[in-house]
């Protein structure tokens, strides 16, 4: 189960308990040790599963090689291209 599959049941473990109809002492008790064991886990989480941004395991970031972002089409260098008119892109000009 994952950590954050764990802290959802402890979070309805937390809602239900004052209705089960246990002594107060119990209660307390119980909510005490809960506490403790939402802080456990909270404190061994990465900032990454706080976040829910974390991978999943097929996908962990050790197994996956540094990728560069490819383009749909080659990209052809600039010397390479044939000299042409310099290409401007028009200017915002807000009094026109």
């Amino acid at each position: 189960m994952s950590k954050r599959q764990t802290i959802m049941l402890l979070g309805v473990w937390v809602l239900v308990l004052p209705f089960l109809g246990f002594p107060g002492s119990w209660e307390r008790f119980l909510g005490f040790v809960t506490g403790l064991v939402i802080i456990a886990i909270a404190y061994r989480m990465k900032p990454a599963e706080a976040a829910g941004t974390v991978e999943t395991d097929l996908q962990t970031s050790v197994d996956k090689p540094y990728e560069e972002h490819k383009t749909s089409s080659p990209v052809v260098p600039a010397e390479s291209q044939p000299a042409s008119e310099p290409v401007h892109s028009p200017v915002y000009n807000p009094l026109q």
